[in-house]
């Protein structure tokens, strides 16, 4: 048997209960409208009472991780049930965690399932990224504003989200200024206390790979801590330096390695 565990708000819902229980089936059958199909899987349903339910489908862990599911770790799932309901404790809006499903198949867990409320409006890298283009300073800087004191926030309360990339902040355009969401929280961390210098210039720094987004981003949110701008900006983009660096030395080896495989 599975285990399922749905938000009490949401324990009387027959037809959202029905859906819960039959979540292969429905992914299996096409159901409801696929909204993403990479990695993972993402599918928007509406119920009888016209609600509607984003399921997202995490990709089959590999070997190590069903090990690590199954004995030490949570799976990413459970994670972001549990993550969401932090985030709304602390007043930041994401995405409301109605029911998370895992499946265990020879006693290892094998898929998982997270369902949720959705949420509406665009990646704000998209906007950014025009801002950028048209060398649009002011709408950049109308921005970042929210979307810095929205990482000042989370980074007091000691979370790092786990992919601080533009495209996982959701924004909403209003008079005067933006609402803003967080979304795909799994991969995050609560620290139990207020972040570092350190651990919040090493977060920011997956924000954008654009350096004067990133500069703007960084000086602004100097800015609202009373830092440094000039050292914060140098410091987060020297981070971003080296951590494309990483990136560009794992992906040699992982091309050394396959290549000595299939020639070996």
């Amino acid at each position: 048997m599975p285990e399922i565990v749905i938000n009490k708000k949401y324990k009387d819902n027959k037809d959202l209960r029905t859906l819960i229980s039959r979540l292969p089936s429905a992914f299996a059958n096409g159901e409801g409208e696929l909204l993403y199909d990479k990695r993972n899987k993402l599918r928007r349903f509406t119920l009888a009472d016209g609600s509607v339910i984003i399921v997202k489908k995490y990709k089959r862990p590999n070997i190590f991780q069903k090990i690590c599911y199954s004995t030490l770790w949570k799976n990413k799932a459970k994670k972001s049930f549990l993550f969401a309901d932090f985030l709304i404790k602390l007043g930041v809006d994401t995405p409301e965690a109605i029911a998370y499903v895992t499946y265990k198949k020879f006693g290892f867990v094998s898929e998982y399932y997270l369902a949720t409320t959705e949420i509406l409006g665009v990646e704000s890298q998209i906007p950014m990224r025009e801002m950028n283009a048209n060398g649009d300073l002011e709408g950049m800087q109308e921005l970042a504003t929210p979307i810095t004191i929205l990482l000042i926030k989370l980074h007091e309360n000691g979370f790092l989200h786990g992919d601080s990339n533009l495209s996982n902040f959701i924004c909403r355009k209003k008079d005067g200024g933006y609402d803003l969401s967080v979304i795909d929280i799994n991969r995050s961390k609560i620290l139990n206390r207020p972040a570092t210098y350190k651990e919040r210039i090493r977060n920011l720094r997956r924000t954008s790979h654009i350096h004067s987004i990133l500069n703007m981003l960084a000086r602004t949110y100097a800015r609202h801590k009373g830092w440094d701008e000039d050292k914060a900006a140098n410091d987060v983009i020297n981070e971003l330096k080296k951590f494309e660096n990483q990136k560009a030395r794992s992906k040699r080896i992982k091309k050394i390695l396959t290549f000595s495989f299939l020639h070996s």
